[in-house]
């Protein structure tokens, strides 16, 4: 019959994913001929883009009139029950509530009298002759103590309730059911209310659009038109983000994520244990940077002074010293002429020889050191980054110690003010809190430099941390704190790639890299990760 066959036809539909049909199909039947019955059970309608009954749907379709005949059933025997039994329950509701009014005047009776007042005590007194002073025989007024207030309201509580009883069961009957079928009316209607407003959505629809928007990017891939493409892929990815809980929807989602990110050279690092922990070493660590140098890892904990040598081979501690705790808390470092130099807040500079792993205070012919914000070195010189002062100021190596300080940048060119972090090459790259980028040579900031080309959505650098680079790099490497992810820049300023680090790795603090291994260290809360490159 038609009905079977149209939803024998919709089941190979389904499965094709088929969703439109542009056919019209008639059949022309003589009326001595019709002899068929259409099944009861199966609608006259297929919708192919709407989602099939479950089959716990299908069951309460075919259970539902056996239900409500049961349901018939049920009432009016209950009906039958509650005529019958409503005297009886009646008579058994009032004895109740007579029971509890009398306990509560048998309360009363019995426990009012237990307490005196202050004429019966009088009279006591005249009958055995033991008063004396004539204010036993002024009449006062009555006052109750503590204890038959309490009995007197307990007797009121039962006499209230009983009379209560009485009446929600007998007169105030059909207020009690108004009032309980209105709580449950009001919290059926919320409950469907709730669920007629959660859209019920068509994952495999979701699926074809998505894939649709897929296609079309790769068409423009091949006419390398990457902002089209950029765009449909993103437009993709939104319409999967309606769906993604479920799971052949998460694997298309990671597909097209994938897609996106090789044409954007974008690197997502997977999860992974940390290679060092400072809290197995120290309590309540604090450490703010880390250091490459010479196969090794240096890290300071600001709360002890503790400087840590980590070897890179096996990341086990080879060593560690102490700046005293004096002379100021650690605040920033830099590698120079195979020691490490350590700068503290309170102007005091030490060096860790790391041929003796020893320390040695450093003097400056200016008297005092800079407090400053970051710390750098190229050649025989050391940098301070002081925003407050808007200066970099520079130290050179003498045969004595180390000279004053003295202007690095002309200021009245370059406003760095606001910088974050700083790095030097040769030429000395600052960056500022908006996550611009400047390159100054000889003290002067080029013109024409710019940190450029990073690809939509993110494509300004949010919250930037540090940079990172040297003669040794080829890149500039910018740490986004606020998006979990560190950007490769070429030394004009061009995007290179990124790399996004997994969601579960803590608050990143800074970053080092060792570009023989193609490794990268990343300092995150008081653990040390290594991702390759």
């Amino acid at each position: 019959d038609p009905i079977t066959a149209i939803h024998e036809i919709a089941k190979i539909l389904r499965k094709k994913k088929v969703t439109n049909v542009n056919s019209l199909v008639l059949e022309f039947v003589a009326q001595d001929k019709i002899v068929f019955q259409p099944p009861p059970d199966l609608a006259d309608t297929v919708f192919l883009d709407r989602a099939q009954d479950q089959w716990i749907e299908k069951t309460i379709k075919k259970t539902k009139p056996i239900i409500a005949g049961t349901q018939e059933k049920i009432k009016n025997g209950i009906k039958g029950t509650k005529e019958k039994t409503a005297p009886v329950f009646r008579r058994f509701v009032i004895s109740i509530g007579k029971g509890v009014l009398a306990a509560g005047n048998s309360i009363k009776s019995i426990f009012g009298g237990i307490v005196k007042t202050r004429r019966e005590k009088v009279r006591d007194k005249i009958k055995t002759g033991k008063a004396k002073e004539w204010e036993d025989f002024i009449d006062k007024p009555k006052q109750r103590s503590f204890f038959q207030i309490i009995i007197n309201g307990i007797g009121k509580v039962f006499s209230f309730l009983g009379t209560q009883i009485i009446l929600l069961f007998t007169k105030r009957r059909k207020l009690l059911i108004i009032i309980i079928l209105t709580i449950l009316l009001i919290w059926g209607i919320n409950i469907i209310r709730k669920r007629l407003s959660e859209p019920r959505l068509n994952v495999n629809q979701i699926i074809q659009e998505a894939e649709a928007k897929e296609s079309q990017a790769k068409s423009e891939l091949t006419v390398n038109n990457k902002d089209n493409a950029r765009n449909l892929f993103l437009e993709a990815l939104e319409i999967l983000d309606q769906a993604k809980g479920e799971e052949k929807v998460q694997d298309v989602y990671n597909r097209i994520q994938g897609e996106k990110d090789e044409m954007d050279v974008i690197e997502r690092w997977n999860k992974t244990d940390p290679i060092f922990n400072f809290a197995a070493h120290d309590s309540n660590p604090q450490v703010a940077k880390i250091i490459f140098y010479d196969k090794n890892l240096y890290a300071a904990n600001k709360n002890n002074n503790k400087i840590y040598l980590i070897s890179e081979t096996d990341f086990s501690v080879k060593n560690t010293v102490q700046i005293p705790t004096e002379d100021g808390q650690i605040q920033m470092a830099t590698p120079y002429s195979n020691s490490i130099l350590w700068k503290t807040n309170s102007k005091n500079l030490y060096s860790l020889n790391l041929n003796s792993m020893s320390l040695q205070k450093e003097k400056t012919s200016s008297g005092d050191w800079k407090n400053g914000l970051d710390l750098s070195y190229y050649y025989r010189n050391i940098y301070f980054l002081v925003p407050l002062e808007n200066q970099i100021y520079k130290y050179t190596k003498t045969s004595t110690g180390w000279s004053e300080a003295k202007d690095a940048i002309d200021n009245t060119k370059a406003d760095i003010s606001k910088a974050v972090s700083f790095d030097i090459d040769g030429y000395i790259y600052v960056l500022n809190q908006d996550g611009s980028c400047l390159k100054l040579s000889r003290g002067s900031p080029l013109l024409d430099f710019g940190l450029k080309n990073i690809p939509p959505p993110a494509e300004k650098i949010e919250s930037p941390k540090t940079i990172i680079t040297s003669t040794d790099l080829s890149s500039l490497y910018v740490l986004d704190e606020g998006q979990k992810r560190i950007v490769e820049f070429d030394k004009e300023g061009n995007y290179l790639r990124q790399y996004i680090v997994p969601d579960d790795i803590g608050q990143i603090k800074d970053i080092a890299v060792n570009i023989q291994t193609q490794k990268m260290y990343v300092l995150a809360d008081s653990f040390i990760y290594q991702f390759g490159l």
